[in-house]
């Protein structure tokens, strides 16, 4: 299961990375400064996972509201835009977070988190992508989270729950609903 969703996410960045070449290629990036001079929109493969299937993915399940979002940074080794196209190169930003409930995972409640929200602004590009959840400062959140080589990311485009002021958790992504409670029910049944 891990492998195939590993497999999975793999075929995303490079889908992701390929579309962002092709767009890379034919536009004119400012080295000036200022406002943005190319806009690249990504669009990848989205995974329809079940709950179940979302809590065995991840090592961490928390609930949380968004404090701050941090400027965008390529994926780089020294975080610029790279000096020639690289279909594997992207844009990410960290999104920060403060606890308040732990469903999974080894996270004390009041702890501050940060993961990357992958898309944003660095060097004079604006990077979009079309099916991955994006966050706002204030948000109340759920997200399903996994360490990542570098830094805690999302497990994949569809692992983050918008709880709203009715106490419904939207899927940021698939539009699903949820009563709050039963999302939480689902995940406390998969995580014995």
């Amino acid at each position: 299961m891990r492998k195939a969703l590993l497999v999975a996410a793999v075929l995303v960045l490079i889908v992701s990375a390929l579309a962002g070449q092709a767009f890379w290629s034919n536009s004119t990036v400012s080295e000036q400064g200022g406002p943005p001079s190319a806009f690249v929109s990504v669009s990848s493969l989205r995974l329809d996972l079940s709950i179940p299937q979302y809590v065995s993915y991840a090592d961490a399940i928390v609930r949380g509201r968004v404090t701050g979002i941090g400027p965008g940074s390529w994926n780089t080794p020294d975080g610029h835009k790279p000096s020639s196209p690289d279909p594997l190169a992207a844009i990410s930003a960290p999104v920060h977070l403060k606890v308040t409930a732990v469903l999974k995972g080894n996270v004390g409640v009041g702890n501050d988190l940060t993961f990357a929200q992958m898309g944003g602004t660095a060097d004079g590009v604006t990077q979009v992508f079309a099916d991955e959840p994006t966050f706002n400062v204030g948000e109340d959140v759920i997200v399903f989270l996994r360490p990542s080589a570098k830094k805690v990311g999302l497990i994949d485009i569809s692992g983050k729950f918008v709880i709203g002021q009715d106490g419904s958790a939207r899927n940021s992504v698939t539009n699903s609903v949820f009563r709050m409670e039963d999302l939480v029910k689902q995940v406390q049944a998969a995580t014995k």
